[in-house]
Parts: structure tokens; C-alpha cells; sequence
């Protein structure tokens, strides 16, 4: 065993990254500041300083040049970790870092499906595994989503056949559903089927129930788009994900015969995940019911992987907890910074932020 595969040095790392996450009074602080350029001016005695400031150079706008900062920090960060471990630790990381690369593959071709310039979803994605930021970029030089797909090929990308089973879906439905849907499937069932192969069974375990916890949550939400694109029930069958720890396919398709969200949220009552969605049903209302359903899941696996870190400082939970507080930091400074330059009122702007 070498230092970068031992538990003890990893979370004694682990440990002092998370002592210069951004505390409580500081995010007062940024509650107090009146303007931009304050924000800025505080920012700058923190990790984000430098990234901001290499951001000015090339934004338009100070608010561009913060946002560009904070999503080059996360990067740079969760890269970080993943090159500081080795062994069955990076194995392990790189399945929970794995997420980002779904998330930036879905990125880009929402990008290319909407026509967003390069830019625009550049600044959205946030390399870490094996699609760094060169490779992304080659990624939306491509004219159209199937460009993208065909790229994947050539580069010989795992992630390259679920895409394109789905391509004719695209062409058909108009819809990214499928498509999104299948990519998550492939990620999920192989970081599952990685997981029981490996002999460090118990850091296994503890990865492997955070993931089922993921896709249940992701289970919920196709539901919850199923009832709002009136998808036909010939097709709801293929978009449920196996492998979650509570919510089975007989319960995914009972779910999605649903008139509406309440009855959903009804559907669902009596998992685990029935409190927060029964919150989230009383502070809802109206046609924006979806992304905000979204956004109160984001912050229920925000707030559940946060409260993983020092649960046992041998293994692989403080990573977990960290990677999910670093998130959380910079969600809530996107949020405080956005909110200060459309002047919401501090109450509103409160009421957005993610305690863990």
C-alpha cells in the first residue's frame, strides 16, 4: 500500500481542504456587500480569487468573470482529488467524479439541440474525469448532435453506444428525454456492476448506496417528466433505471399513470424520500413545478452527501462528504452573486441558499 491508497493519509488531506471551505460568517459577509465589485473585492482573499481574476480578463461582465471563477475552481478542485489517490480509492472516486462526465456529455448536446454558441455552454460544463476542457470544446465545434455522437465513435468513448442507440429517438420525438435517459442508464448499471467486483467491499458499499440513492431520486423526476411531456405508456417502460434502493420498475409505472404532480408526490409518500416531496408539494405551485422539483432534489443529495463527511475517517466518506460540501459552496455563492446583481431582496435570496 503506497501513502495516495491509504485512507488515513487520503481524509488527513481530505481534512484540511475542507478547513478552507468558506464558513458561515463569510457568506454574511457577501450578505452584507452592496455591490459587484465588493463581492469581487472579498472574493479575492479567498481559493476563487485567482481564478476570478484570470476570468476578468476574458469576461464581459463581473458577474461572467465571478461565475467563470467559481466553475473553474470546482474543476480544478474535484481534479485535484482525483489525482491525489491511487488504487481502489481513485477507482472509487472516479465513479463518483463519472457523474460530471455525464453531465458535461448532456451539456453539450443540450447545448447542440437548443444552438447555443460554444461559449454559452461553455461555461456550464465543468471537466474532471476524461473529458477535459480541450476535449469538450472539440466536442461543441460540432455542428449538430449527431456530429457529437460521431465524434464520441472516433475517439472510441464508452459513453459513445447508449447515444447513439438513441439517435433515431431524437429525430422521431423531438426530445432529448431518451437520449439523456439511456446515458444515465449505462453510467449507473456499469459503475454498479464496477462496484461488486471490487475487493474493497466495504468503501464498495458505502459508493454503491449513495448511487442507489441518485437513482432513485433520478426515477422520481422521469416520472414527473412523463406526466408533464404526456409521454405515451408504450414508452415509459424503457425509461425506468434499475438499481435503485427503494423504487422498483412496478412502482416507477404505477407512479406514472398519475393525473398530477400531487398524486405523484402521493406515489411516493411512503419512501424515504416522502418528506422532502411532500415539502416540496406544499411550496409548489403552477407550471414551473418540474425545475423546481429539481432543484429541491439537488439539494436533498447536496445535504445527504454533506452529511457523509467524518462519518468514518478511514474510509471513503469524508471524499463523499467533501466533493458534496465544495458543491454546495459553490452553488450558494452562484446564488448570493446572482442575487446581489438582480437586487433581490435578501429574504429571497436566503430562502435559495443550501444549509448542510
Amino acid at each position: 500500500m503506497s501513502v495516495n491508497d491509504d485512507y488515513g493519509y487520503i481524509n488527513a488531506r481530505i481534512r484540511g481542504m475542507k478547513s478552507r471551505l468558506l464558513d458561515e460568517p463569510f457568506f454574511e459577509k457577501l450578505m452584507g456587500e452592496e455591490n459587484i465589485h465588493s463581492l469581487i473585492a472579498l472574493l479575492q482573499g479567498t481559493e476563487y480569487g485567482r481564478p476570478i481574476e484570470e476570468a476578468r480578463t476574458l469576461e464581459t461582465s463581473e458577474i461572467s468573470a465571478i461565475e467563470e471563477g467559481i466553475r473553474r475552481h470546482l474543476a480544478e478542485t474535484y481534479s485535484r482529488i482525483f489525482g491525489m489517490v491511487g488504487g481502489a480509492p481513485k477507482r472509487l472516486v472516479g465513479i463518483l467524479l463519472g457523474r460530471w462526465d455525464v453531465y458535461n456529455i448532456k451539456t453539450v448536446i443540450r447545448g447542440k439541440f437548443s444552438g447555443e454558441s460554444l461559449e454559452e455552454v461553455l461555461k456550464s460544463v465543468v471537466p474532471v474525469c476524461k473529458l477535459n476542457e480541450p476535449l469538450l470544446k472539440e466536442m461543441l465545434r460540432q455542428p449538430d448532435v449527431k456530429a457529437v455522437i460521431d465524434l464520441l465513435v472516433t475517439w472510441n468513448s464508452e459513453y459513445y453506444p447508449p447515444l447513439r442507440a438513441r439517435l433515431s429517438d431524437l429525430s422521431a420525438t423531438k426530445s432529448l428525454t431518451n437520449m439523456e435517459v439511456a446515458l444515465d442508464r449505462f453510467y449507473f448499471e456499469r459503475s454498479l456492476q464496477a462496484l461488486k467486483s471490487e475487493e474493497d467491499h466495504e468503501n464498495s458499499q458505502i459508493v454503491m448506496g449513495f448511487l442507489r440513492t441518485e437513482i432513485d431520486i433520478l426515477n422520481i423526476l422521469i416520472v414527473m417528466k412523463i406526466i408533464s411531456n404526456q409521454i405515451p405508456p408504450a414508452e415509459r417502460g424503457e425509461l425506468f433505471i434499475k438499481g435503485g434502493l427503494e423504487i422498483k420498475g412496478e412502482d416507477f409505472l404505477s407512479a406514472a399513470t398519475s393525473r398530477d404532480m400531487g398524486e405523484v408526490f402521493g406515489r411516493f409518500a411512503n419512501t424515504s424520500y416522502g418528506e422532502v416531496l411532500n415539502q416540496a408539494g406544499e411550496r409548489l405551485s403552477g407550471t414551473e413545478v418540474l425545475p423546481a422539483v429539481e432543484r429541491i432534489m439537488e439539494q436533498y443529495m447536496i445535504q445527504r452527501g454533506a452529511a457523509m463527511f467524518g462519518k468514518n475517517p478511514l474510509s471513503i466518506a469524508s471524499v463523499i462528504g467533501y466533493l458534496w460540501l465544495k458543491l454546495c459552496e459553490t452553488v450558494n455563492l452562484r446564488i448570493i452573486c446572482r442575487g446581489k446583481v438582480a437586487h433581490m431582496p435578501e429574504p429571497l435570496i436566503r430562502e435559495e441558499l443550501i444549509c448542510v
